[in-house]
């Protein structure tokens, strides 16, 4: 059997060689032709590459006379994701192959049918320490509203599912049972038996996190990592029902829902097993940082449920005022762009944006975009140009993207949110970022800015309050005690501010007294030497060449290559010498570890090309940095929710943002929470992290309010 293959877009190589390899490996042969769209009668086997959208990817169906089977596009598989598109574009590919090559799909999914009472009365009969994998079936994402319709199981070699809807018995047995436990997703599961029994189970194997330590460039989602184990495609019958008869995925067939249930808890028990052998084949011991990863999926199973409250008065007297804001900035821009010739001007439209901002105001252009290499005006690059001129039209794009954002995202979705238990539910994940921070979708609550709009988030309990802790400075402390930086540690140790330091001997070549002193008395010009010191502070660690520091400092690239040069060869020669151990180390091993355990493969570091190797190197240095952050801010975090979760208390942790950690605080407990704070994410993560993160201190910044936006400074909680 020969196959063709139809070419609709010219930019097509990487999803081609993808293709080819898999044919390859099949033995099917196969022709390449380009072709914009259409069947021709002559069509007997096809694989496409891009187009054909009423095609789904991957599933093979027949038109006319022709067997087709479509290739995603490479970040149009799922929006603009790289990894995800890369992993559907491999799955598809190996779908087409064993297809062509007349194997077929690896549906073998064998599985028995029972009740609820039947499959406890099994699973009563096992060891305590037989593990046991299992999956839910749902009707939707959200525990509080949606239910559990099918639950699969797997132990001694068999897989049982449960008739539809007969589901109590075996969940109460889940929740209270001491065998180890195997899913996929421990967030997921987990949050449906907090929300219906007020505690998780004893999850202790997630393949999600195993698989984003042995391969973190990749998606995580059980169909991709069922290619692990040779079994793509064995959910492809459910997702053809769906699509051909438009359902919803509790509507499918009983008997079609019940064989994709044991397929995922069946491709979930393999996988693990694959990945079992992958962890210990790791080069460096990751077994600490896996039991945390599960801990903290257990973690945010609970923070997921709690949500963060929403007082229903100020998210609609909020909606309206920021829809009057909007309308006029919208008036205040239009007039401004009149003056300059340009009449109707759409504040929305960025070609409008740049039009005004850099040929008719003649501002200096401080990025590009992505797509076309055009002059940016983005948010960020808005943030960065107010750093550097100072123009009203800036900080009106400023304010005005903010408000459509804010619009069309948070308080659309705050809206929603009031009509039910006025909790804000974001979707939190462990798996999905590469340097271990938790991402927050859906909607995104880490990037709601530290403006008006967090007013509306305010404490569930009366007379209570929000709380944040924030490490201060984290990344710059963690790199002055690896590279043990003297002029770091007299800085930290004796209460100087680094910042006016770099200003001082880095950038301006001046006493350091003479910085400070001027800054406190106000002056203008030494604040903004200051912030371009913060800058070169925050940006050399990550090592960013001269032409984004003059970017982002508005000087000159060879005035910030003379920086560079002085911050690691003179003042900070410790930093520049870690920089280069750290190249030195993933160059020779293909990888890094960070100081907290965690791998990051960077096969690229040994690679021949000049730019891939570097590209790979400033990867390392921003992973040790980055990831030992994030893990610290996350295993303390976990210890202080798991205190006050299993000590009673009714204060509870409802959201992570970036260093920071926020609480929701009865009145009753507000004296305490700061000491136990310090107990959990200062002396409790310091047992944890060991001496390579001394002499310089962990200190964190609090801050409490009536709600997430008013706070008052708490005393600093610190441990030297």
């Amino acid at each position: 059997m020969t196959v063709k293959i139809i070419l609709t877009k010219s930019m097509l190589q990487r999803e081609l060689t993808i293709l080819c390899a898999y044919l390859v490996h099949f033995k099917v042969k196969y022709s390449i032709e380009r072709r914009e769209k259409g069947f021709k009668e002559s069509d007997k086997n096809l694989i496409i590459i891009g187009g054909y959208n009423y095609i789904p990817s991957g599933r093979p169906i027949q038109r006319k006379e022709a067997l087709v089977v479509r290739i995603p596009v490479i970040g149009m598989a799922r929006g603009d994701d790289l990894t995800k598109g890369i992993s559907m574009t491999k799955k598809a590919s190996y779908i087409a192959g064993r297809v062509f090559s007349g194997i077929g799909l690896n549906r073998d999914i064998q599985y028995k049918s029972v009740s609820s009472s039947v499959l406890v009365s099994e699973l009563k009969g096992l060891s305590k320490f037989e593990p046991i994998t299992f999956d839910f079936e749902t009707t939707g994402l959200n525990p509080t509203q949606d239910e559990i319709i099918m639950v699969a199981i797997r132990f001694d070699g068999q897989t049982y599912v449960t008739k539809y809807g007969d589901v109590e018995p075996v969940l109460k047995w889940l929740v209270n049972c001491k065998n180890p436990l195997i899913v996929c997703n421990a967030t997921f599961e987990q949050q449906w038996f907090f929300a219906k029994y007020g505690k998780v189970a004893n999850v202790q194997v997630d393949v999600q996190v195993d698989h984003c330590l042995t391969d973190e460039e990749d998606y995580h989602g059980l169909s991709v990592m069922a290619g692990l184990v040779d079994m793509w495609g064995y959910d492809e019958e459910m997702a053809e029902y769906m699509r051909v008869n438009k359902c919803k995925h509790h509507e499918v067939k009983h008997s079609i829902l019940s064989k994709y249930a044991a397929g995922d808890v069946q491709v979930t028990y393999m996988v693990s097993g694959y990945l079992e052998q992958a962890i210990i084949d790791e080069p460096a011991d990751v077994t600490q940082v896996r039991s945390w990863l599960v801990r903290g999926q257990n973690m945010l199973a609970r923070v997921m449920h709690r949500g963060m409250y929403l007082d229903r008065t100020l998210v609609l007297k909020t909606i309206e005022e920021t829809n009057e804001k909007k309308i006029e900035l919208e008036e205040k821009l239009g007039k401004l762009a009149a003056k300059h010739g340009m009449l109707d001007f759409n504040a929305g439209s960025a070609p409008q944006r740049a039009e005004l901002l850099y040929k008719k105001l003649g501002l200096p252009v401080l990025g590009k975009t992505k797509l076309g290499n055009k002059p940016a005006t983005d948010a960020p690059t808005l943030e960065k140009l107010k750093e550097k001129v100072e123009d009203e039209v800036v900080n009106m794009l400023i304010d005005y993207a903010s408000l459509k954002s804010t619009d069309a995202g948070l308080l659309t979705r705050c809206l929603n949110t009031v009509k039910g238990d006025c909790l804000m539910r974001s979707n939190l994940s462990l798996t999905k970022l590469l340097t271990g921070q938790i991402s927050s979708t859906e909607p995104p609550m880490q990037n709601v800015h530290k403006t008006e709009i967090r007013k509306i988030f305010t404490s569930r309990f009366d007379g209570g309050s929000i709380h944040e802790y924030d490490y201060n400075q984290l990344h710059l402390r963690i790199i002055g005690n690896l590279a043990q930086c003297e002029g770091f540690i007299d800085a930290y140790l004796n209460d100087v501010d680094l910042h006016s330091r770099t200003t001082a001997s880095v950038i301006l070549q001046i006493p350091e007294e003479e910085v400070i002193r001027k800054v406190e008395q106000g002056d203008q010009d030494m604040k903004a030497n200051r912030k371009d010191g913060k800058q070169t502070n925050f940006s050399i660690i990550f090592e960013v060449g001269s032409e984004a520091l003059s970017q982002r400092t508005n000087r000159s690239k060879t005035e910030c290559k003379e920086i560079i040069h002085r911050f690691l060869n003179v003042q900070y020669q410790e930093i520049g010498l870690q920089i280069n151990r750290q190249h030195r180390f993933a160059e020779k091993h293909g990888y890094v570890v960070s100081p907290m355990g965690r791998i990051r493969h960077l096969p690229d570091a040994q690679s021949n090309n000049r730019n891939l190797k570097f590209r790979a190197f400033r990867q390392a240095g921003d992973y040790l940095i980055s990831n030992s952050g994030r893990y610290i801010t996350l295993y303390g975090m976990i210890m202080l929710d798991e205190f006050l979760t299993y000590s009673g208390f009714k204060s509870m942790v409802i959201m992570q943002v970036h260093d920071s950690v926020v609480l929701d605080v009865h009145p009753d407990e507000e004296d305490l929470i700061p000491d136990i704070v310090q107990k959990f994410m200062v002396e409790e993560v310091m047992k944890i992290v060991g001496d390579w993160m001394r002499p310089i201190p962990l200190t964190m910044d609090g801050f409490i309010g009536k709600n997430w936006y008013e706070g008052e400074a708490v005393r600093e909680v610190i441990l030297r």
